[in-house]
């Protein structure tokens, strides 16, 4: 149990000196356009969004994700900053006069809110990853914890199509708050509206329209127009689009320079790694993505077996040890109903406190209970080797699909395929 006057110390620095230097923070950097940008899934994404957005404003952008900080194609530091450190970097640094900062939930439980009031921020999802971590017991205490982030703006955007996000638009003001929705026949659209507050949504002819009280609405640009949303065909891919759509509003952001903003930018591993990447060059179709969540896994798969065809179908996984039990079985029951071969892997640092082995076992057992038998599920005893495997199993004219926590999916596939071919 820890002394009083480490408890003393702890209560000080996250209720008293913490928030002070938040606000100071905050109030130091008022005029400067800043986003937070966070949730469960698709922080990283959307983040880049709102930075290729505000640099079609003729912004000197920094970035802090989970992958780096960067301050227009100057990359600060490789690693994980999504929170206090990443925020720092591009602040201290100076030459950033705005900012597009992914805020992950564990940096706010550690320091709390490090920057107070920010021009906009985001709440995009809530689930239960991390769910049982740093006293969130459940979705509802992971929803207080995310809710910090929006609570510090002056312009919230909130997911429609997600329960407790939605649940939060009745804290603000509605003139201050942009929802969005993939559904234009959202239930909490249409309340937001005629309270006076604005939405981005996507109508049935697959556009992205803005709503606003006492105007018609107006087409921004289509979904398939828009690279990261590989020709409109991924869900939440342009879920992150209207996210970022609504957040260049909220940044000042006229129509035309969101739509530049998001149809330049790229979906390959250069702009968005392992989100999705595609590598040409080889005698089958080979993609890279990081998607842990069964449900975009398996979004994510179907999507590149239509690219892939019909040849011969296999997928290389692995997920970190912090998910719940029923997540790492779910990816493993998705891809055993799509896939005919299961390569499944892991390594030390995504173990998270679980047994070695633990994390492979989970998502093999929700493999075999899909069906696969026999040498059908491999377990094999790291990524290298894994993906060694799947480099002697890959069939000309078929598909593999590896899940990868990687910052460098280049580096990955060429190290495991070789360089590809002209």
């Amino acid at each position: 149990m820890p002394s009083p006057l480490k408890r003393l110390d702890h209560l000080w620095r996250r209720y008293l000196r913490n928030p002070l230097r938040a606000r100071w923070r905050g109030w130091r950097y008022r005029a400067m356009p800043i986003a937070m940008v966070t949730g469960s899934k698709g922080k990283s994404t959307t983040t880049r969004l709102v930075a290729s957005i505000l640099r079609e404003t003729g912004h000197t952008v920094g970035v802090a994700t989970t992958d780096d900080a960067r301050i227009g194609d100057e990359v600060l530091r490789v690693g994980d900053v999504a929170g206090a450190s990443g925020a720092k970097l591009l602040l201290r640094d100076g030459r950033a006069t705005a900012a597009a900062l992914e805020t992950a939930r564990g940096g706010v439980l550690l320091h709390g809110l490090y920057l107070r009031p920010v021009t906009a921020a985001a709440l995009l999802n809530v689930g239960n990853d991390h769910v049982g971590m740093d006293g969130v017991a459940t979705v509802d205490d992971m929803a207080l914890v995310k809710r910090r982030v929006v609570d510090a703006a002056r312009h919230v955007v909130l997911n429609a199509d997600d329960a407790r996000c939605a649940a939060l638009a009745g804290r603000y003001r509605s003139i201050n708050v942009t929802l969005y929705s993939l559904d234009r026949d959202s239930p909490n659209v249409a309340r937001h509206l005629a309270a006076g507050g604005k939405a981005v949504i996507m109508d049935n002819g697959h556009d992205i329209v803005i709503l606003e009280p006492g105007h018609r609405p107006r087409k921004l640009m289509a979904a398939a127009d828009i690279p990261v949303t590989q020709g409109g065909r991924i869900g939440h891919f342009i879920s992150d689009a209207l996210a970022a759509a609504a957040l260049g509003l909220a940044l000042g952001a006229d129509d035309e320079e969101i739509r530049r903003g998001l149809a330049t930018f790229a979906r390959g591993p250069a702009q968005n790694p392992a989100r999705m990447n595609f590598f040409a060059g080889y005698p089958f179709t080979l993609m890279v993505d990081r998607g842990l969540d069964p449900t975009i896994f398996a979004q994510v798969a179907r999507h590149a077996c239509d690219v892939a065809g019909e040849g011969p179908r296999l997928a290389v996984l692995s997920n970190v040890g912090n998910r719940m039990d029923d997540i790492l079985r779910g990816m493993g029951r998705a891809a055993g109903t799509i896939y005919a071969k299961v390569i499944v892997y892991e390594e030390g640092e995504m173990l998270r406190g679980r047994a070695p082995g633990e994390i492979a076992g989970l998502i093999a057992e929700g493999a075999r209970d899909a069906g696969l038998q026999g040498e059908a599920v491999e377990i094999v005893p790291d990524r290298d080797a894994a993906l060694a495997r799947a480099a002697q199993c890959a069939v000309p004219g078929g598909l593999v699909h590896i899940v990868a926590m990687t910052r460098d999916p280049v580096a990955l596939v060429e190290k495991a395929f070789g360089p590809p071919t002209a």
